[in-house]
């Protein structure tokens, strides 16, 4: 992994919002967090037959390793450049100054997937109020990250109104996934405290398209039609000047999307959907 820039991050790099989600680690920020860090080496080792979990223990997650015969074997891999690995006295002296001795069983064995995906929620949160003043691209989409995963896990009606707080603000679906996906799971008392923010969202959201739309523009990008004469549905999904290029590309969304074929004069012959 280290080979490869699998490593601890530095103080700068410590704090970076996206050091929390797997996409961005892999591919982008190798320089990452403890949980970061298990995660990719867990996923290497059940790959290669090997019984790995990440451990819940303080202040940073580790990895625990069992073999077929013999003691457990725990890997810091935050710290695999000096001192990879630990034994179960090792984590009794760590715990110690910080009378957590009782708790030994609970910080040795392999943890839930409710309680890693809750410490990442808690990491996120932790990352977002340090850089709240730095004005970093993606506080929206982590922010609706967390909430969303602890509201879905937890049940918590109080945080359906920090979900929304600053505005959904995540990916173009979370609408559609927060009213369809996520509310029909959640208990009743909850689903109507996020159909009340939903819909506040929702009149907001009208609003401000209602303020930003211009006199005489009968069509803009966005926006969801049907045709007049066939009756199909369609988006406006991008706009060249000429209109020719929009119109041209739009038949071939229409042909590919709705299976209808495009005529020489660039009708739609709607008598061949659905074929």
């Amino acid at each position: 992994m280290r080979q490869k820039g699998f490593q601890k991050a530095d103080l700068i790099h410590y704090h970076n919002l996206m050091n929390h989600f797997p996409h961005r680690v892999l591919f982008e920020e190798h320089l990452t967090l403890p949980m970061s860090l298990v995660y990719v080496f867990v996923c290497i080792a059940r790959r290669l037959g090997i019984d790995a979990h990440p451990v819940q223990f303080p202040h940073k997650v580790i990895a625990i390793v069992t073999p077929q015969t013999g003691d457990p074997i725990y890997v810091d891999v935050f710290e695999s450049a000096s001192r990879p690995l630990l034994s179960y006295d090792d984590l009794r002296s760590i715990l110690a100054p910080m009378g957590l001795l009782d708790s030994i069983d609970q910080y040795s064995q392999p943890a839930s997937t409710i309680s890693m995906v809750l410490r990442a929620v808690g990491n996120i949160i932790h990352s977002l109020n340090r850089i709240r003043l730095w004005g970093e691209d993606g506080q929206k989409p982590a922010h609706y990250a967390a909430y969303a995963a602890a509201l879905m896990l937890t049940h918590d009606l109080r945080l359906v109104q920090v979900l929304f707080v600053s505005g959904v603000g995540g990916p173009l679906d979370s609408e559609v996934v927060l009213r369809y996906a996520l509310k029909p799971a959640l208990p009743v008392v909850v689903a109507n405290q996020m159909d009340i923010f939903l819909e506040r969202q929702a009149e907001s959201e009208r609003a401000q398209l209602s303020g930003e739309r211009r006199e005489g523009v009968a069509f803009y990008v966005g926006m969801l039609f049907k045709h007049r004469k066939f009756h199909y549905l369609g988006l406006i999904k991008d706009w060249d000047v000429s209109g020719l290029c929009f119109v041209k590309q739009f038949a071939v969304l229409i042909s590919t999307f709705f299976q209808v074929d495009v005529r020489g004069d660039g009708g739609m012959d709607p008598s061949n959907a659905g074929r």
